[in-house]
């Protein structure tokens, strides 16, 4: 053990510690500027300093960190600008989806397809008819402000408007989803209703259909595909 010892001490005793006073400088006058750069260089190693941490913040670093800093201010900003659009639920609604809020649901929270308050043509917009304008994808039945029958271009999934309401003028205030050609050969759709509560393809406030003459068929007016 004592033979292990002194060998110890004597490895112990053959290193070389790096002395930081022992470095040149222009103070002491010694070395040239070859040197000086060698001995920060050295300096910086061995004290594991980050180059960032010594010549400043890395450029990429700060436009990231201004970049975000600008996105999270237009969208409080979008926020604020729709803030009086925002209102409390009636009780007869309350934990219900009205029909634009159910495409949204299905489209944007579960189809994972981005969501916006204020149109901008690259989300979903929150109402009937700014879905219809500046949604993403393309309309494959335009508003001609009559009862649109271009059956043939529609696809299961896309989306189908209305002017439905009475108390509005023209203006496209239903959106539902188109389901398909139903067993009795009929075109049918599903959408959330105040009547029914949420969404129904059912009959509950109007048959759930496109073709004939009930109260959507008649106010069917355009169709958008995501």
């Amino acid at each position: 053990m004592t033979g292990g010892l002194s060998a110890v001490e004597s490895s112990a005793e053959d290193i070389d510690f790096w002395d930081p006073t022992s470095l040149p400088t222009v103070e002491d006058g010694g070395g040239s500027s070859a040197d000086e750069s060698s001995a920060e260089a050295t300096n910086r190693d061995l004290n594991m300093v980050p180059p960032a941490l010594v010549d400043g913040p890395d450029a990429s670093v700060t436009e990231a960190a201004e970049l975000a800093q600008e996105q999270a201010a237009a969208a409080l900003a979008e926020a604020e600008a729709h803030a009086a659009e925002l209102r409390a639920a009636e009780p007869a609604q309350l934990r219900s989806l009205d029909c634009s809020g159910y495409m949204r649901m299905v489209w944007g929270y579960r189809s994972g397809l981005p969501l916006t308050l204020m149109p901008n043509g690259t989300a979903i917009p929150r109402r009937a008819f700014e879905m219809l304008n500046s949604a993403p994808g393309v309309v494959t039945i335009a508003n001609a402000g009559t009862q649109a029958i271009a059956f043939s271009r529609l696809s299961t999934g896309d989306l189908v408007f209305f002017d439905a309401a009475t108390d509005d003028g023209t203006q496209i205030d239903h959106v539902g989803m188109y389901l398909g050609v139903d067993s009795g050969g009929h075109h049918r759709f599903v959408s959330s209703r105040k009547t029914a509560n949420g969404p129904t393809l059912g009959d509950l406030g109007g048959k759930s259909l496109l073709d004939g003459t009930g109260h959507y068929a008649v106010s069917f007016r355009a169709a958008r595909r995501l």
